[in-house]
């Protein structure tokens, strides 16, 4: 006995230099998977904090569209003062100098974007002289990183003497947004600027308009509304598009990561049936394994245990379906001649069907499906009916698991 324990004791060694190789494949198919989920995040400018694709995105189409736009708009008197004096979301992060400043000198905004706004954009307003500030503009340029939304550069508004609105206080100001630098995943004040004020002008005017206690000229909005129904087709058809690129780009994610996976999967069953070849030699090699397993020692009962001594071999194998996808795994035990069960091996079979996935976001949906294989016993040695159950530590046997519930 003393010399059986000491040559199992020299088969550990191989074993863990085995269990080293297999932490190696799995260490290799993460890192592959994850560049993989990277270039595909980097093509779609996914935005990892918000978990969705990166706004803004602009299409040539629309690009046009607010240039023809714009070109209108110069033709209608004090558009923007208008239609900023109904936009409540924006004006609330304007204290009440800065939206008096704004409602009476702003002359124009604009935003331009960098790259079709796969590199970032520009926010800019342009102001009237007036007896506050220097600058005949405000703006801010972002630039998109990995990280997120990263502030390249803002406005250091040049006050005249005695007229900074921000001097007297530590609260927040719009003024002082120009000037500020963004190094965080999302900025409010720009993004109410880009998705609502901006795109919805048209919208705030109208309402300005209606809004205004002031007798107001009347004005041909035809072309005004003529461009911004354009300009809500394009960014529907922007959307459309977005959207299809965003699922094609789900489905090379899915099949780079399969491939990956059943390269990596057919390195580790090489490993492991080098490891079998070892295991055979050590006795008892399934039950002290399955015995010191933090999470499974406390499953065995002491007539599991019993069983346990004739446990030859374990073995998990993964399941494809028809598109190549693992869609489940079965287990098998196998055993020795013993005086419990007929059985030559048990086996368990767990399949999945995917009802939902987003390879993006690391979720998939699966309704689960379980069959089990007949568990022969010998007449009286059923630990896992009723009768039996005095044998068992906690009342239950690890055996049940193979049990058709």
């Amino acid at each position: 006995m003393g010399r059986r324990l000491e040559d199992a004791l020299e088969l550990i060694n191989p074993i863990m230099e085995l269990q080293d190789e297999i932490d190696k494949v799995n260490h290799e198919e993460y890192e592959r998977k994850f560049t993989l989920k990277e270039n595909c995040k980097a093509t779609l400018r996914w935005d990892e904090k918000q978990g969705c694709l990166r706004r803004p995105c602009i299409t040539p189409t629309q690009e046009s569209l607010f240039l023809e736009r714009s070109e209108i708009i110069e033709t209608l008197p004090r558009f923007w003062s208008t239609a900023l004096s109904a936009d409540d979301s924006l004006l609330r992060y304007m204290n009440e100098e800065e939206q008096e400043i704004m409602l009476k000198y702003l002359k124009s905004v604009h935003v331009s974007y960098h790259g079709g706004a796969k590199s970032g954009y520009t926010i800019s307003f342009n102001m009237d002289i007036n007896p506050h500030f220097e600058n005949a503009t405000l703006e801010k340029t972002f630039n998109f990183t990995r990280e997120g939304i990263y502030c390249r550069r803002g406005t250091a508004i040049r006050w005249k003497t005695n007229e900074d609105t921000q001097s007297h206080t530590d609260m927040p100001s719009f003024f002082k947004w120009f000037a500020e630098d963004t190094h965080n995943y999302h900025d409010l004040v720009a993004e109410e600027i880009l998705v609502g004020f901006w795109p919805s002008a048209h919208q705030y005017y109208q309402i300005g308009r209606k809004r205004s206690t002031e007798k107001l000229e009347d004005v041909d909005l035809s072309k005004l509304t003529a461009v911004s129904d354009k300009l809500q087709r394009a960014e529907f058809q922007a959307s459309k598009e977005k959207y299809t690129m965003g699922h094609e780009q789900q489905l090379v994610l899915q099949k780079g990561e399969r491939e990956v996976h059943r390269e990596c999967e057919s390195s580790r069953r090489q490993i492991y049936e080098r490891r079998s070849e070892i295991i055979e030699r050590i006795p008892y090699f399934w039950l002290i394994a399955f015995s010191s397993h933090y999470a499974l020692h406390h499953l065995l009962s002491s007539e599991d245990r019993k069983i346990f001594r004739y446990l030859k071999s374990v073995d998990v194998e993964e399941t494809e379906d028809a598109k190549g996808v693992v869609s489940g795994y079965t287990i098998t035990l196998e055993f020795d001649t013993n005086p419990y069960f007929e059985n030559d091996s048990l086996v368990k079979m767990i399949s999945y069907t995917i009802v939902s996935i987003n390879p993006l976001q690391g979720y998939t949906e699966n309704k689960v499906n379980i069959s089990v294989s007949d568990t022969h016993w010998k007449d009286g040695m059923d630990i896992t009916s009723r009768n039996r159950r005095e044998f068992t530590d906690t009342g239950t046997s690890f055996f049940t698991w193979f049990t058709n519930l």
